[in-house]
């Protein structure tokens, strides 16, 4: 006696989206993926690629299990790309890819403490009593 099982999958669309990331160079980027909640334990992200070249995984780039992409010293090359990913529906064999996502840099954000006063001859004078003023820095 052989005993016959049958395994229904209900299809139902969905699409995936990875998030633009905002970054101060020289720092480490994450770009999420967004997988809908009722796929979400049977999606995969197999790959990320930058414009039409599949990521080789390691060194700069790392792979988080929930399929996030991880970027470390991020430079102008890096801001310059389009990173998007494919995932696939283990049940199905489906595959979908999600939107180009983008690195945004941003300069390096610097603490400044001080106070300052005109003076007649329009200079800047540091005086005693600090006060806190964040500065950023644009790089070239």
């Amino acid at each position: 006696m052989y005993l016959t099982f049958s395994l229904v999958v209900i299809i139902q669309p969905y699409k995936i989206y990875a998030q633009d990331s905002y970054v101060i160079r020289g720092n480490t980027a994450v770009i999420k993926i967004v997988i809908p909640e009722h796929v979400r334990d049977y999606v995969r992200v197999i790959s990320w690629h930058n414009g039409l070249n599949v990521i080789t995984l390691g060194g700069k780039y790392t792979l988080m299990p929930s399929g996030d992409l991880v970027i470390t010293n991020v430079n102008d090359d890096a801001a310059k790309a389009t990173y998007y990913c494919t995932a696939v529906n283990i049940l199905t064999g489906e595959k979908h890819f999600s939107n180009p996502a983008k690195l945004f840099l941003k300069g390096k954000d610097v603490l400044v403490e001080l106070e300052v006063a005109h003076n007649a001859n329009s200079e800047l004078q540091v005086l005693p009593g600090m006060k806190r003023l964040i500065v950023s820095l644009l790089s070239p």
